[in-house]
């Protein structure tokens, strides 16, 4: 489903311009744009899956971790 259709975009949509094509932009494919040995993990864990909540709440899903080049740097309680 469109965010703010009809000039939005799909969850999906989203989650790959800020993820994959942000790594393939900046030619950094080598070491970011998927979780794998010896690539840099910089990633959150959500309260909440994206893909299935309303988008309208997709701005209230709580931060449960925060990992930056692999490190836990913020931990929240469920």
């Amino acid at each position: 489903m469109p965010i703010n259709s009809p000039e939005g975009i799909t969850v999906d949509e989203a989650l790959r311009a800020y993820t994959v094509s942000g790594a393939s932009a900046c030619h950094w494919e080598d070491a970011l744009r998927s979780l794998a040995p010896g690539k840099r993990a910089d990633l959150v864990v959500l309260g909440d899956d994206l893909r299935r909540v309303d988008s309208s709440r997709i701005g209230d899903i709580e931060v449960v971790q925060t990992y930056v080049g692999g490190r836990a740097t913020e931990e929240r309680a469920p």
